[in-house]
């Protein structure tokens, strides 16, 4: 069973965020092999601003648990998708989100921009 993350966009509509499945597979799994080292380094890279994208970085802690579980793995499904879920919030400005199956996803794209986000 594949997941998706939709978001609750400002104007009520709804983004669409599929987990990329090497990432999510690594992360349930056995990760990349990293040492600790290794894990602060990445981590680093992960708190770095980008002023001309208006992007402040991500916390300190966030970056941690992310390059954690790509680099330890072991995590559930369900941890493993709360992350990406964490990621793309903290990326993006989103407040509202849930995890649902592909197969709850209308498979007719011409009206995805008429979906809205119902509460």
């Amino acid at each position: 069973m594949s997941h998706t993350i939709i978001h609750k966009l400002a104007d009520g509509g709804v983004g669409i965020y599929p987990p990329e499945p090497k990432v999510l597979a690594l992360m349930m799994g056995e990760g990349l092999g990293w040492d600790e080292a290794r894990i602060a380094s990445e981590a680093s890279k992960f708190t770095i601003p980008s002023p001309e994208a208006g992007w402040a970085g991500f916390s300190a802690e966030f970056a941690d648990a992310w390059c954690r579980a790509l680099g330890k793995g072991g995590l559930t499904e369900a941890e493993a998708l709360e992350l990406f879920t964490q990621r793309i919030q903290l990326r993006r400005g989103y407040t509202v989100s849930a995890v649902i199956d592909d197969s709850d996803l209308p498979t007719d794209r011409y009206f995805r921009n008429a979906w809205e986000w119902s509460d």
